[in-house]
C-alpha cells in the first residue's frame, strides 16, 4: 500500500471538515437563497411575479444548484436546478415549484452528508 492510500483518509476526513466548517459559515446565506425562492413562488401563486423578480429567483436557484452539491446536499442539487428550470420556462406552474422549493428547504435543513 502506498504512503497516498494510508493518508487519504484522513485528507478526507480533513476535508469533510473544512466543508462542515464553510457550511456553518454559509448556511442561514444559502436558506435567504431558498426565501427569495419562496417569495417568488408567493408572487407567482398572486399573479404578481415581475419579470425582474423572476430572473432574480432564477439566478439564486442557479446558484443554489451549485452550492448545494459542494455543501454536501447533492438531492438539493437536483431539486434546485429542476426550480431553474421551470423559471426559465417563464410560466412555471405554481404548485409544482411550490412543492420544489419546499423539498429544498427540507433538503437543507438536514445535516450534509459529507
Amino acid at each position: 500500500m502506498s504512503q497516498r492510500q494510508v493518508d487519504a483518509p484522513e485528507e478526507d476526513d480533513n476535508l469533510s471538515k473544512v466543508i462542515g466548517a464553510l457550511w456553518k459559515a454559509r448556511r442561514g446565506e444559502v436558506l435567504a437563497q431558498v426565501g427569495v425562492l419562496e417569495s417568488a413562488v408567493r408572487s407567482l401563486a398572486s399573479g404578481n411575479l415581475s419579470e425582474a423578480e423572476r430572473r432574480f429567483a432564477q439566478g439564486e436557484a442557479h446558484k443554489l444548484a451549485g452550492s448545494a452539491g459542494t455543501f454536501g446536499f447533492p438531492h438539493g442539487t437536483v431539486l434546485a436546478r429542476e426550480i431553474e428550470g421551470l423559471l426559465t420556462e417563464g410560466c412555471a406552474p405554481t404548485a409544482r415549484l411550490r412543492a420544489l422549493v419546499g423539498d429544498l428547504r427540507a433538503e437543507l435543513e438536514t445535516e450534509p452528508v459529507l
